[in-house]
């Protein structure tokens, strides 16, 4: 039985105690069972925050765990987030990167009876990687993609929603708000099944200012990991050059599949009319 439910029970208990006591006159033993209720309260937080710590902890090993069990895989920069539910790891010898991303959405983090977990992860190469955001509370304010990219993610068939999220130029900003509440970095990366991972650095139970002294810390190690892929994006773009036209071609091409105003091998037909 959770700490919270059988703490709960005994406060109750106490609580119907005194209230029995005090009919009866009975004032030592009233104030005997009030206190029962505040030692109550007291142990169950302290017992619930211990579980849900015991908690993390697990969730935080298995996440190690995946990394650790990769095979041909070694991790260079390693980013966890704080609520346990994404890791983004760089090879930077074999040129792989790691992204791990948990299925489902919690409202509650580290909660035994509530949060569930269940992480997907794939290794994908540098030049598999597309786009990179960053994200406060859902918008964008900064991002980084290049046509190289866009033309192999057509051309490697990217066409189920993937080539859609890249278009939009080679980056962005916004102006953000002085409080914030969440901070992710999104991966958009060349694969038909699961085109983007979404990777959390900062998550605050409330919105919080940006002078909170958790924020910049957290903050720095988003615009690390931001800038180390921007830099595997820039670099990968100049060893694997493709012109620029025949990407937008090859863009336009996926998006005209993907509305069904052209069949397989109309694509296919024109696709390899644009590649040779």
């Amino acid at each position: 039985m959770p700490p919270l439910v059988y703490g709960s029970l005994i406060a109750f208990i106490c609580f119907i105690t005194a209230v029995v006591l005090a009919n009866h006159d009975n004032i030592p033993g009233m104030w005997l069972a009030l206190f029962g209720v505040f030692a109550a309260i007291i142990l169950t937080a302290y017992l619930q925050r211990k579980r849900e710590s015991t908690f993390a902890k697990n969730q935080f090993n298995e996440l190690e765990n995946l990394l650790k069990n990769t095979p041909d895989f070694k991790s260079d920069h390693k980013f966890l987030s704080p609520v346990a539910d994404s890791l983004i790891a760089i090879d930077e010898t074999n040129e792989k990167v790691l992204l791990i991303e948990n299925k489902h959405v919690n409202a509650m983090h580290f909660s035994k009876t509530t949060s569930k977990y269940d992480y997907l992860h794939k290794v994908f190469s540098f030049e598999d990687i597309l786009q990179v955001e960053m994200l406060e509370d859902g918008v964008t304010v900064n991002k980084t993609s290049t046509s190289s990219q866009i033309g192999r993610a057509a051309l490697g068939g990217l066409i189920g929603g993937g080539v859609g999220a890249i278009i939009g130029g080679l980056s962005g900003e916004s102006v953000s708000s002085q409080k914030i509440r969440k901070a992710q970095l999104r991966v958009v990366v060349n694969n038909k099944e699961k085109s983007f991972y979404t990777i959390t650095f900062i998550h605050f139970e409330q919105p919080q200012s940006k002078d909170n002294q958790f924020y910049k810390p957290l903050n720095d190690r988003l615009i690390h990991c931001f800038n180390l892929l921007t830099h595997i994006l820039k670099k990968d773009a100049k060893e694997n050059p493709v012109q620029t036209g025949v990407a937008d071609e090859l863009t336009k091409l996926a998006a005209l599949y993907k509305d069904n105003l052209l069949t397989q091998v109309e694509y296919e037909s024109q696709k390899k009319k644009l590649l040779s």
